[in-house]
């Protein structure tokens, strides 16, 4: 009865040791990433939650190689910093319904005066239209009458989807009522040598260079993360470029920038720079802090187990000296 006994002291004392050294041995999932191709400079206001927005973002977009640099300004001269020295990348704002006009010409047009993106008809003039095509259509729906007819609704659909698509002067985020909605701004200057970049992308004739990483970024950004840590899922994600309270206008087939890190890829390597082949030399973990990682699930399950030894272990000795 002794031997028995002994061999499961030795049986509990083995698992108590394998389950040890597998806790010690366990380390957390590490995936490589690109190494920054270039910067990108965002700039934001103290009282904004653009602050928190942008912290989760530069995390986001290390996985196709762009280094965010973020300055938090104080809101004076961050509005200056838009309208005068427009030094940046990057921003978020938030666009208001003021009056009825869902092109919404102050932030789109040309000559908006809240044109934070740098819309300039250079960037898609249309030989044809003598104009840029985003002016074009702003320009045209002023003529339609009734405003809210269908075939002004009609227009308004189809702009969007060519201002989301062959423009995306932002990516919208998110909306918590219907009048206010937040937008990653694009700076669309061509002074911007990366973001705003006119020049042909190598790999496709079809794409500027600058639209093809602002695509990768609106197809790297996790909105849904970024809901959910810093709104908790309080708030609402939005793809069209107008408020929701224009509801009839709201075009439900426009393109949506959904979290899709093969997409964001894609269009860096069409912008010349390979996102899936170039690397970081150090790690990082990939995963966020909502989620248990694969290296943590089995910190997890190791202390688990080592636990259910630690009590086997307990009980067969109290066991032993009860017999004695």
């Amino acid at each position: 009865m002794r031997g028995k006994s002994k061999r499961k002291n030795l049986v509990g004392i083995v698992i108590l040791i394998l389950n040890i050294s597998s806790i010690i041995q366990v380390q957390p999932t590490l995936q490589k990433l690109p190494y920054a191709y270039f910067y990108l400079y965002a700039k934001i206001p103290s009282d904004s939650y653009g602050v928190d927005y942008f912290n989760l973002i530069k995390q986001q977009l290390r996985f196709i190689g762009i280094d965010l640099k973020i300055t938090i300004q104080d809101p004076f001269v961050w509005q200056n910093e838009l309208m005068t020295f427009r030094n940046f990348d990057l921003t978020i704002i938030e666009i208001n319904q003021t009056d009825f006009d869902p092109y919404l010409p102050n932030y789109y047009s040309e000559n908006g005066t809240n044109n934070v993106f740098g819309y300039h008809t250079s960037l898609d003039w249309n030989e044809e239209l003598q104009t840029g095509r985003n002016e074009w259509y702003i320009q045209n729906a002023s003529k339609i009458n009734p405003p809210n007819s269908t075939a002004n609704i009609n227009l308004n659909m189809e702009w969007q989807q060519y201002l989301m698509d062959d423009i995306l002067p932002g990516l919208p985020l998110f909306f918590s009522d219907n009048e206010t909605f937040s937008m990653l701004a694009f700076n669309l200057r061509e002074v911007r040598t990366f973001i705003g970049n006119r020049d042909t992308c190598p790999l496709d004739t079809s794409l500027s260079i600058g639209l093809a990483i602002r695509k990768a970024i609106a197809y790297v950004i996790n909105r849904n993360e970024i809901n959910n840590i810093v709104h908790g899922d309080e708030y609402f994600l939005i793809d069209n470029p107008i408020c929701p309270a224009y509801e009839d206008w709201i075009n439900p087939e426009i393109i949506q920038y959904c979290h899709y890190i093969d997409a964001a890829k894609y269009f860096m390597t069409r912008a010349g720079f390979d996102a899936c082949t170039q690397f970081y030399t150090g790690d990082i973990d990939t995963k966020n802090h909502r989620t248990v990682s694969a290296g943590n699930l089995s910190f997890v399950i190791s202390f688990g187990g080592f636990c259910i030894s630690l009590v086997f272990c307990l009980v067969l000795v109290k066991r032993r000296r009860e017999k004695l």
